[in-house]
């Protein structure tokens, strides 16, 4: 059972783990993973590192072997394997509402949502602390989606290029704005008729 505490909040704050939509074999899945785990080929990285003399070549295929589960290239026909590593957690849309209010009240959220619709709307003005809990919303939102059925890598984490692990022939990989590709069913940031993907804009 998954819980929900502060330790997975501050990784989220941290940006050391981000929240991923799979798509494989027709069914979709929410998972919570550190975000280099979301890079579909290690090796083009390692590789690098490697190449630029920053690491051994002990250190390189003893990193293959450790990062992942030894999973250095994450496609369709391993991801069952992926999904069933200790540290992969995969969560409910139950798990996922229950993290985006986490800490925060009712009044909170109604006060936070009304000035990013007035921020988007009328250009209102952003206070420190108005920043840092949009920033807070968002960071527990989805920064991957990765859908081995169509061969689509996107993202929104614009500080890296995790699109350059995408080394595989007819994908499509680019950072971009994904929501649209999320069923609506699957969906988890609307709550109570406020749709908070707009904290994505701010």
């Amino acid at each position: 059972m998954f819980i929900i505490n502060d330790k997975v909040i501050e990784d989220l704050w941290l940006n050391e783990k981000s929240i991923a939509y799979f798509v494989c074999n027709n069914k979709s899945y929410w998972v919570l993973d550190y975000k280099y785990h979301y890079q579909l080929n290690q090796e083009i990285e390692a590789q690098a590192l490697l190449d630029k003399g920053q690491i051994t070549l002990e250190l390189f295929n003893n990193g293959l072997k450790q990062s992942r589960g030894g999973i250095s290239k994450l496609n369709k026909s391993n991801f069952s394997q992926y999904l069933a590593l200790e540290e992969t957690v995969v969560l409910e849309k139950s798990d996922l509402k229950d993290m985006i209010i986490y800490d925060f009240s009712s009044e909170v959220l109604k006060s936070i949502y009304l000035n990013i619709e007035c921020y988007l709307s009328f250009g209102g003005k952003i206070t420190d602390d108005f920043f840092y809990k949009v920033n807070k919303i968002k960071s527990r939102l989805p920064r991957y989606y990765i859908n081995f059925d169509r061969k689509l890598y996107l993202h929104t984490d614009y500080d890296l290029s995790p699109e350059s692990s995408v080394s595989y022939d007819k994908w499509v990989a680019t950072d971009s704005d994904f929501g649209y590709y999320i069923p609506d069913n699957d969906t988890f940031w609307i709550l109570e008729n406020k749709n908070f993907w707009k904290a994505m804009y701010v």
